[in-house]
């Protein structure tokens, strides 16, 4: 049979024998294009990226692979399945794409977040005179959502008006979203209204957006609107309504959405189920929390994260560990946020070896670079007390940004090393990164730590250059740092400047009044901030009972300890609290009412309490007591630290207990590992001078690793002259006489005493 008759039998048409080898050849192509079309819509459905390419590679055999038939579909399927350098190169080849080819391209780039080019295919697009549809106007205003572009959105809102998309539910939702995103609620709403038909979807954007913004009320009511309507809230709803709920604490209502979504059948949903965590950890409904994560058939690491972070910020860091260790043994990964928390727990709790085991685990995942986390390292560190490591771990960062700096700042700061503290907010500045509040606030810690008031000075400076004068925490720490300098005038006219001072502000002023000895105007301070309706916190107290100990005034504060009662009965079992109760009433000398608040304080009582009753005794003298309690808090195994033997020791030098002294040092040094300071030797010398023991005395002046102070030479000398020791006296006075500062002071005190037993030569030299 010749290819003419094949061809008519196939087709039914005449054609002449000449003609029949093109014609069989176009029918050939037909098929196969029919074919290679029906097999890329399948692939499109499936996805199949495999067999795509496969058929691909056929279609370039066949020798169609610039045939529009399957150019455009090729386009549309690599987009689809992702792949889009396959799908720009078959866009390339296209000589004129038609608009589902543009549109899948932009749709493809949008969902990769390659929103530049995108948008550089919509410009291409317009320029060759391809109408958008509606899709790519949504997936481009999906693009301004996610990276905030409110200008383009408008630009594209514009756009979809002119081209009478506006009624179109999908482009209306996300154009409500959009604005939602941007932060301009107001015009998310305007374009809500005019919504013909708001569906649950239309009314999720509107309450995401509201939430988003802290604008929990709005979202409140407009979920109440869309229920009246008969409109049933889905997983989204719920979502945004319970982060509405967590921005501003209202439990209530998300006790009652909890209930909602329990009767809808999502309680068991991981992503709702989180966000129910996150809103009662937030809030410290941490056993509800717990409940929620108990009920899950399975978890994920969000829902852990979310509860290890409220049991952090509400001051339970073990129970947050224990979420973390929890977290490990299901084998999650965990993520930054993870990270974050677990390293918060551990500076809490001073957890040196597991935040070191977190570090590790945070290089193997690759997250040591990200900001947070570096940031949180660096605390842990300088909270362990281990500031090289920390200062590792800053240099390592390939880029510091604020937060790194003003983390270190703080870790010097809080550590006593100011002075690195200050060079570091020095070197800070040098690359142009300007200080924010907290930076700031680190900086004058430091200030007031040092007494450096000339830099304090220059960070008044820069909080007016950064406009935060109206920051209370800005000019409260300012208050402080002048006060604590010793120019409390200047910390007054700061205070006085401020229209309504809260309890921070009266606190600073009060603390720095107690600082510089003006406990009457603290007193009178108190007066006028219990006038003006505020009550006093914790700080407040302890400044006040502080300023009352100095002043000796037993009556004034029994009155304090009783306004505790009236304001927060809680203070009673603080432990800051209870030891500047004990320390003002050991100061007034009625050690026990000091007995009873110890014997009456939190169970498990610290060393600071312990050491401030021992030190109340040792102020009263009564060296039996002094040892007995010291017996008894070591039998509680706590161990002594260098204030506790300080207090020892000025029992041992009031009471003449020469060996005792020496063993509290031997004890102090060889068991403790505490070296003495100048405040231990100095209670030996004066001991030592007291029993006329002079000759013990000098030796330990000595081997001083410091030049002595004028306190120390000035009580040598008067113990000279009780014990009439002369020539003792005239070599102290030579030694004093080396260090050119004490000269003139040291002078004053030996023509006092020279009258009384000096040799008439010696006398003459001296006067």
């Amino acid at each position: 049979m010749d290819a003419a008759a094949m061809l008519f039998l196939q087709t039914g048409n005449l054609v002449k024998v000449e003609d029949a080898p093109a014609s069989m050849e176009r029918m050939h192509r037909r098929s196969s294009l029919d074919t290679f079309v029906l097999s890329l819509e399948e692939c499109r459905k499936t996805k199949d990226l495999t067999r795509a390419k496969r058929v691909h590679m056929d279609i370039k055999d066949s020798g169609l692979e610039a045939h529009s038939l399957v150019a455009n579909p090729l386009v549309q399927l690599y987009a689809q399945c992702g792949s889009l350098p396959d799908a720009q190169q078959a866009f390339d080849r296209l000589l004129e794409p038609d608009e589902p080819s543009w549109t899948s391209l932009i749709v493809g780039y949008v969902k990769a977040g390659k929103y530049n080019q995108a948008f550089d295919l919509f410009d291409r697009m317009q320029v060759v005179a391809i109408e958008p549809r509606k899709h790519a106007y949504a997936a481009l205003i999906k693009a301004c959502s996610s990276r905030q572009w409110l200008d383009k959105g408008r630009r594209l809102h514009d756009d979809v008006v002119k081209n009478g998309f506006e009624t179109e539910n999908m482009i209306g939702n996300t154009l409500v979203d959009m604005y939602g995103k941007c932060n301009s609620v107001v015009e998310a709403r305007d374009v809500f209204d005019e919504l013909l038909d708001k569906s649950v979807v239309s009314w999720n954007a509107l309450i995401s957006g509201y939430a988003d913004h802290g604008l929990a009320e709005e979202a409140f009511s407009c979920l109440e609107q869309m229920q009246s309507k008969g409109l049933v809230p889905d997983e989204v709803t719920f979502l945004c309504s319970l982060k509405a709920c967590a921005s501003i604490g209202a439990v209530q209502t998300g006790q009652r959405l909890h209930a909602e979504v329990a009767k809808e059948g999502f309680e068991h949903h991981l992503f709702l189920a989180s966000s129910l965590i996150d809103m009662y950890a937030k809030r410290g409904f941490l056993v509800e929390a717990q409940e929620v994560l108990n009920e899950l058939p399975s978890c994920c690491v969000v829902a852990w994260t979310a509860l290890l972070g409220g049991y952090v910020e509400h001051g339970q860091p073990k129970k947050a560990l224990e979420c973390l260790a929890e977290i490990q043994r299901q084998g999650m990964s965990p993520t930054v946020v993870t990270f974050m928390s677990g390293l918060k727990a551990c500076s809490a709790l001073q957890a040196l070896e597991k935040g070191q085991e977190l570090h590790v685990e945070i290089i193997t995942e690759g997250f040591e670079d990200h900001p947070i986390v570096n940031s949180n390292l660096v605390d842990m560190y300088a909270k362990s007390g281990r500031l090289v490591e920390a200062r590792e771990v800053f240099d390592e960062r390939s880029h510091q940004d604020i937060v790194s700096w003003t983390t270190l700042i703080a870790a010097y700061a809080d550590n006593g090393h100011d002075k690195e503290a200050l060079r570091c907010l020095d070197a800070m500045q040098q690359l142009g990164i300007s200080p924010n509040v907290i930076t700031i606030v680190c900086s004058l810690k430091a200030c007031c730590n040092i007494g450096d008031i000339d830099r304090g000075r220059k960070l008044h400076t820069d909080i007016m250059i950064e406009q935060l004068e109206g920051n209370y925490f800005a000019i409260n720490s300012l208050v402080c740092m002048y006060a604590k300098c010793g120019f409390l005038g200047e910390a007054l006219e700061l205070f006085e400047e401020l229209r309504s001072p809260d309890v921070i502000s009266w606190n600073a002023i009060i603390m720095g009044c107690v600082e510089q000895e003006e406990n009457e105007r603290a007193l009178a301070l108190y007066t006028q901030m219990l006038e003006q309706g505020l009550l006093p916190d914790n700080t407040t107290f302890v400044c006040m009972l502080k300023a009352v100990g100095n002043m000796e005034t037993f009556e004034y504060g029994m009155k304090l300890h009783a306004q505790v009662f009236n304001f927060n009965q809680d203070q009673l079992t603080d432990v800051v609290f209870a030891t500047a109760l004990i320390d003002m009433y050991c100061k007034c000398g009625r050690m026990s009412r000091a007995q009873q608040v110890f014997d009456s304080s939190i169970a498990t009582k610290d060393r600071i309490l312990w050491t401030a009753l021992l030190t109340g005794y040792a102020q009263q003298g009564s060296s039996n007591l002094v040892f007995q309690v010291y017996d008894n808090m070591r039998m509680g195994g706590l161990q002594p630290n260098a204030i506790t033997f300080l207090s020892l020791l000025n029992v041992c030098s009031h009471s003449g207990l020469v060996d005792t002294a020496y063993e509290i040092l031997q004890t102090m040094k060889n068991k403790y590992g505490i070296e003495p300071g100048i405040k231990h030797l100095n209670c030996v010398v004066d001991l030592l001078g007291r029993s006329g023991h002079f000759v013990q005395a000098v030796a330990v002046l000595e081997k001083l690793p410091v030049q002595p102070c004028y306190v120390i030479w000035s009580t040598l000398l008067c113990h000279c002259r009780n014990h009439s020791c002369a020539e003792l006296a005239k070599y102290v006075f030579e030694c004093a006489l080396s260090d050119r500062e004490l000269e003139s002071a040291v002078f004053v005190v030996m023509s006092n005493m020279s009258g009384d037993f000096l040799p008439e030569d010696y006398e003459e030299d001296v006067n």
